[in-house]
């Protein structure tokens, strides 16, 4: 059985008996990190620094314009949607002397449809520039 840290925002987002099927026979440990990259990255390495974890998830809402509202997914791949350094002759997306993906070792750990998660620091009412299918 893995020891499996699930990371979520706020408790609205999902509850443990709805989680993926593939984490049921798993010693899950949820965990509310508040909302914003940078309290879920302080709340991940603190509490990941302090046991030992087969697989560390985040999970959380997110929009699209592609996804019909309610559709779970699993993001493999990550993107920066909202940094366009273009005017540079960087393509949006990418940081000067940056790569575009930001976590090319991603593992699928679910049955759920695998995606592209734009992620960034704004709020999207019209498609990103840069290729994702939520943000």
């Amino acid at each position: 059985m893995a020891r499996v840290a699930v990371f979520i925002a706020v408790t609205a987002e999902i509850k443990k008996n709805s989680l993926p099927s593939s984490f049921v026979d798993h010693d899950v440990h949820i965990f509310y990190t508040g909302m914003g990259k940078a309290r879920a990255a302080l709340m991940a390495g603190e509490i990941l620094s302090r046991g030992s974890w087969d697989l560390a998830v985040n999970i959380g809402s997110a929009g699209s314009h592609r996804i019909p509202i309610g559709t779970l997914v699993e993001c493999l791949s990550f993107v920066e949607r909202d940094i366009d350094f273009s005017n540079l002759g960087i393509a949006p997306g990418l940081f000067p002397g940056g790569r575009q993906n930001l976590n090319p070792q991603t593992k699928k750990c679910s049955e759920l449809p695998s995606v592209i998660c734009g992620s960034g620091d704004s709020i999207n009412l019209t498609p990103p520039k840069v290729e994702c299918d939520v943000f």
